[in-house]
């Protein structure tokens, strides 16, 4: 940052008015002494011309007394008059000299009450102009300092570079963060020659055209910011400002029922309660005894005759189901989740330095 010219000349302009100042002062003093005396003067010159009238008639009495003319009552009453006007003159020079007198001693005092103003005028400047130096100095050390912070913030800061801001946004705020530096990752649109060092950071990477002299900050809203490749092979496809949308790793499930062996289940019917079951013999050569001893014959027997069994209880039969060895049953899962994967997060404003 460069210090303002217009301080350090108006500077220089007070250093020049003062010996102008000082210069004018004695110049108007000197022009009122001449004014004064040239007055004083003056007023002498005319008392001189009415002394020489005045003195008029003694002259003429002097002539007189020389030729006798006159007589000594005329010459008295002639020197009476003379005596008067003499008297009354020198009064009024008398006056006129105090005047004059007090006149020369109130342009002295001016003269000096002016001097001394003058003198008050020349140390005030003095001290004036010591402020404005050590002023100047102050803001130089201001300037120094103001110039060290940018450098320190650019260095900490380079442009290009984001942050995150947990604040509310606003315009007033947009305002605020413009001020300090900063932009808003909102894919905005901005002029290269309102910002070229972030222009020379970012370039067009995130969009714009520089053709028509414009460029884009990228727009980080909704998104987590992943670090470049740069040669690690852990997402070596990607170019810088290249946007990638969210997915899930190929993967797949599994899930074991643990093998019981090789076994057979055992099955019972349902108890039917004490019954028989009644048999019909048809068509056939048969011997049958029930309690009562029949004799064997011969030839086909039909005679439609039924036969019951004997009961034998309320009873069930066991059943037993074939061993088909060690296996497996297929598990399906049901599925779950919402519209993206996501860690837990809270959302903030990412700002670019520019």
């Amino acid at each position: 940052m460069e210090f303002p010219e217009s301080f350090p000349s108006s500077t220089m302009d007070w250093k020049l008015m003062i010996p102008l100042l000082f210069i004018l002062s004695v110049i108007c003093s000197s022009a009122i002494s001449y004014w004064f005396f040239s007055t004083a003067l003056e007023n002498m010159q005319q008392q001189q011309d009415q002394l020489k009238l005045q003195f008029e008639p003694v002259k003429v009495l002097l002539d007189a007394l020389e030729n006798d003319t006159l007589t000594a009552q005329q010459v008295h009453q002639q020197l009476g008059r003379v005596q008067e006007r003499l008297l009354g003159e020198i009064q009024i020079s008398r006056v006129n000299d105090t005047l004059l007198t007090q006149q020369i001693e109130n342009l002295n005092k001016l003269n000096d009450k002016l001097m001394a103003d003058l003198k008050a005028v020349l140390a005030h400047n003095d001290a004036v102009t010591a402020q404005l130096n050590n002023t100047h100095s102050i803001i130089n050390d201001l300037v120094k300092l103001i110039d060290n912070k940018s450098q320190l913030i650019a260095t900490m800061a380079p442009p290009g570079s984001v942050t995150a801001y947990a604040g509310m946004m606003d315009a007033e705020t947009r305002k605020h963060l413009v001020q300090a530096g900063w932009l808003v990752c909102d894919g905005a649109n901005y002029k290269t020659q309102d910002y070229p060092a972030l222009y020379q950071a970012i370039g067009t990477v995130y969009g714009g055209n520089s053709k028509k002299g414009e460029f884009k900050v990228p727009d980080f809203r909704g998104v987590f910011l992943r670090g470049l490749d740069l040669g690690r092979q852990m997402d070596a496809k990607r170019q810088l400002g290249q946007y990638q949308g969210d997915m899930n790793r190929g993967h797949s499930h599994t899930a074991d029922i643990r093998a019981a062996g090789e076994h057979a289940h055992l099955a019972r019917t349902d108890v039917a309660g004490e019954h028989n079951h009644r048999l019909q013999a048809q068509g056939f050569w048969y011997t049958m005894k029930d309690k009562l001893e029949r004799r064997s014959m011969t030839g086909d027997v039909n005679d439609f005759q039924e036969y019951w069994t004997t009961d034998a209880g309320a009873h069930g039969h066991k059943v037993t189901i074939d061993v088909a060895g060690s296996h497996r049953h297929e598990l399906r899962m049901g599925d779950s989740g919402g519209e993206e994967s996501r860690p837990k997060n809270y959302p903030v404003t990412y700002l670019i330095r520019f």
